[in-house]
Formats: structure tokens, C-alpha cells, sequence
């Protein structure tokens, strides 16, 4: 699809939603949910790898907001960095009832791109993209991410794997208002001259990534 150069954010959000349905993300967490088939080794192992990317969450973001300062709209990436650090908080709480261990690749996680596919791509986002190419991107970053997050969490709360509450409460619950932000913040970029074409690119591109993102964990 040629795009309008003088598309606006909503349009640009509706046209990402309608490639969402078109091309949708493959999902091996959800896919496992839904057999009724996910164990508390993979919720063990899912965690690991959200510590994992933690750390890389709480430094991209952290350059985002260094680089965008200077708009009003600029306040997403200050809310995706403290998305980011109340994770941490909680991550915490898990890793105090379970057996967390952040891996490097080698000892269980997935190895190669799969493992660092996610990492990589938001490291080259917080580094390159501009307003509208990070907004677009994050927002199918956040959309995947939290409506995978919230089945999960329902299907923790009436499963019988002995699932820790703090292990529940990580999960779910998309932070209020940050949807709203990132089409405002993907407005702020339309309206500096940034192409819309490049924009959903590279959320084709996060959709690809969340992919493997959801296959990164070896659950058997």
C-alpha cells in the first residue's frame, strides 16, 4: 500500500491494525495456552527471558527519552521507560518465590537471532528510528506484548500449576494511557515531515520480531 504523505496518526494506527489481522504475529506462548499445555517450567523460563530483556527495555528507552525532549509528545518514551522499570520491580518479586536465572544463550535459552532478534531490533530503534518509526514500532511492540500478557494472566489466575501470585501479577494490564501517547507521539513525528511509508515498515518489522519473541523460550 502507497501511503499519503499527509496521512495523520490514526490512519497510520488503523492501517498497522489492518496488517496485524492480515499477517498476524505467530504466537507459541498463546498457541501452548490454548492446548492447555503450558507448565510452570515454562512460566519459569518465560520470566528469565523477560529479565533478560529488562535490562535492554530499561536502557533503550532510556536513550529514546534522551533523544526526543523537546515536544510535548515526547512524554511516551519517559512512560515507556517507567513501564520498563516497574517490570523490574516485579521481576524482583518473582525472582523471590521462583528460581530465576537470567541466561546468556548457552545454558537453556533460545540461541542465535531468535534469542537476540527483540534485543537487537529495539537497541536499533532507541539508536535510528524517528518519531513516527519508533511510535509505530512500539505500538505493535505494546499491542502484541499486553494482549498476549492479559490471556496469560487469566489463564494463570484458573490453572492448577501452582503459579505464584507475584508471578500473576507481573502479568496483564497494559499501563493506562499508553496507546493514546504513542499515537500522539506518532502525530508529533507526521507532523515534523517524517514519512509514514517508513513508519509502518518498521512495524512490519516488530511484528516479525514479536514472533520470535514468542518462540525465544524452549517450552518443549
Amino acid at each position: 500500500m502507497k501511503t499519503d504523505h499527509r496521512i495523520d496518526a490514526a490512519t497510520l494506527v488503523k492501517e498497522l491494525e489492518r496488517r496485524a489481522v492480515e499477517n498476524p504475529i505467530r504466537n507459541a506462548v498463546v498457541a501452548k495456552l490454548r492446548e492447555d499445555r503450558f507448565t510452570l517450567e515454562d512460566l519459569r523460563r518465560l520470566l528469565e527471558f523477560e529479565v533478560r530483556l529488562n535490562r535492554t527495555e530499561l536502557a533503550a528507552y532510556a536513550l529514546a527519552a534522551s533523544r526526543f525532549t523537546d515536544k510535548q509528545e515526547d512524554v511516551y518514551c519517559l512512560k515507556l521507560q517507567e513501564m520498563a522499570s516497574r517490570a523490574r520491580v516485579k521481576l524482583l518479586d518473582c525472582a523471590r518465590v521462583l528460581p530465576i536465572e537470567p541466561r546468556t544463550g548457552a545454558d537453556g535459552q533460545a540461541e542465535g537471532f531468535t534469542a537476540y532478534a527483540y534485543g537487537s531490533y529495539l537497541s536499533w530503534l532507541a539508536l535510528n528510528a524517528n518519531r513516527a518509526g519508533l511510535g509505530a514500532a512500539s505500538l505493535v511492540d505494546v499491542r502484541s506484548y499486553f494482549s498476549t500478557s492479559d490471556e496469560l494472566r487469566a489463564w494463570l489466575r484458573n490453572s492448577r500449576i501452582g503459579a505464584p501470585d507475584e508471578a500473576v501479577a507481573f502479568y496483564g494490564g497494559e499501563p493506562e494511557g499508553l496507546s493514546a501517547s504513542a499515537v500522539a507521539f506518532i502525530q508529533a513525528g507526521l507532523d515534523a515531515g517524517d514519512d509514514p511509508e517508513e513508519a509502518l515498515r518498521l512495524g512490519d518489522v516488530m511484528r516479525d520480531v514479536m514472533g520470535y519473541f514468542w518462540r525465544a523460550v524452549p517450552t518443549g
